[in-house]
């Protein structure tokens, strides 16, 4: 495994994972590839809509920080030279509490867009129940669309639908942007155009409904919010006094059921342990029952890889995506993440302590021989278990709360 694959592991290969499971999920309910492009994309466009819009928060953020020092910055540039203006522009900054690598803040929602395009494009640019497959005027998912024919030639509709959608999104998220920036936000949509322009109908399908997306909530965000907002101010100014002070009371009483200050290391050591616990620790339980099982004669390598596989996939996503998620959250979304992320370490360990270690036989892809099926009384006990678990874990929460307000 080369440190290349290795990093693909770690930042695409949880993604993967996640569109593989929906995918399959939908398939299993509806049986329609077309369906299941459908639901794909709403599922991971719902998935990260709280993330992209921290994203745009901090981007928001870091821009009007950029315009506010841009006039001390320029007086510099204009007064001094060389060293001296170095030096002069490290202490503006560090008096501003400003670095010039926020600048990459500026690129969040693009640097985020990446690894999901990427895994889009490996899940979809190679699944075989795409081909051949039709759904309405498509008639094969897993070929370029070709649904405009002029003579011998032919012209894939769907990319150029993809970018016009992708342009017009543009539009009404960048209108308070300077020149610069639309420019580059256009250019980045005609290079996806080259990039999908001969892709499976399928890829460009779902690339499609996320433009979609991506427009319906630019639309309600920043036309369909502000003319809400509007009318809400002018209601408000009509409320009595006696009924804002009660809305007062409970929105502090709203405020108090979450601590505001999050636990950084109760994120990062549930983390840490669920990566050990399922990335390393049953792995190497599985590995050392039957290493014969690993090793494949005709090209081998050391079964250990196993291990290191398993490990990226699990840090990558309870490290680095859950890592994301937790960066870009506010306050409360950090302590609600701290608290599902421990709630998933007690469960995990409980459910594998009680019903993970009597499976069957791990294949060299680990999966099981002979599936996974459980009787309807183990079902039962194992739900009786971990809801005994959750209501313990829900408990303590309380009496913390109950702590910290009394």
């Amino acid at each position: 495994m080369s440190f290349g694959s290795m990093l693909e592991t770690l930042i695409i290969g949880p993604l993967k994972i996640i569109f593989e499971v929906v995918f399959q999920a939908v398939y299993e309910v509806v049986s329609n590839p077309g369906v299941c492009i459908i639901a794909l994309s709403l599922v991971m466009n719902l998935l990260v809509l709280p993330l992209y819009r921290r994203a745009d928060a901090v981007q928001e953020k870091q821009r009007d920080q950029e315009a506010a020092l841009a006039p001390g910055i320029s007086h510099i540039k204009k007064t001094f030279s060389g060293n001296e203006r170095l030096m002069m522009l490290r202490t503006y900054y560090r008096q501003n509490h400003y670095s010039p690598l926020s600048a990459f803040k500026g690129s969040v929602s693009l640097l985020l867009e990446i690894p999901f395009f990427m895994a889009a494009y490996q899940f979809l640019s190679h699944l075989i129940l795409l081909e051949s497959a039709s759904f309405g005027p498509i008639k094969n998912l897993g070929a370029p669309d070709q649904m405009l024919s002029i003579g011998s030639f032919t012209i894939n509709v769907l990319p150029i639908l993809m970018t016009l959608i992708n342009f017009a999104s543009a539009m009404i998220y960048l209108k308070r942007f300077p020149l610069k920036t639309k420019l580059r936000t256009y250019a980045i949509a005609v290079v996806f155009l080259v990039i999908l322009y001969g892709s499976p109908a399928g890829l460009v399908f779902y690339w499609t409904l996320n433009n979609v997306f991506s427009l319906i909530k630019n639309v309600l965000i920043y036309i369909v919010g502000p003319k809400l907002k509007a009318r809400r101010a002018g209601k408000e100014k009509a409320v009595s006094a006696r009924k804002a002070k009660r809305l007062e009371k409970r929105a502090k009483r709203r405020a108090k059921r979450i601590p505001a200050e999050p636990d950084r290391r109760l994120f990062f050591l549930s983390g840490a342990f669920l990566t050990v616990l399922i990335g390393l620790y049953i792995p190497s339980v599985y590995l050392a029952e039957s290493p014969q099982e690993f090793v494949d004669l005709g090209y081998y390598f050391n079964p250990t890889w196993f291990n290191i596989s398993a490990f990226l996939y699990a840090a990558g996503f309870f490290l680095l995506w859950f890592g994301v998620f937790y960066w870009l959250a506010a306050p409360k979304g950090k302590v609600i993440f701290e608290r599902i992320l421990a709630v998933c370490a007690v469960l995990g360990t409980v459910n594998y302590m009680f019903f993970g270690t009597k499976l069957g036989i791990v294949t060299s892809q680990l999966s099981y021989e002979d599936g996974l099926a459980f009787e309807t009384s183990e079902s039962l006990l194992n739900a009786g278990v971990i809801a005994a678990v959750l209501i313990i874990v829900l408990i303590n929460i309380v009496f913390t709360l109950l702590e910290n307000r009394f």
